[in-house]
């Protein structure tokens, strides 16, 4: 079971992932994160944080 200040990280992290605010990560919003994630220069993109705060490959 989360702890309530895991819910908070999950659902802060949620948010930034949902580009248009409609409450799930589309193909395309996540196609973009994957992008971000890999290939992007932008420390501070959406795509980063699936790596986590402070890691860089």
């Amino acid at each position: 079971m989360a702890t309530e200040f895991q819910r908070r990280k999950i659902g802060l992290a949620s948010s930034r992932l949902d580009l248009d605010g409609d409450g799930r990560i589309t193909r395309e919003e996540f196609r973009t994160h994957w992008y971000e994630f890999w290939a992007g220069d932008d420390a501070s993109a959406p795509g980063r944080l699936l790596s986590g705060p402070g890691t860089f490959l």
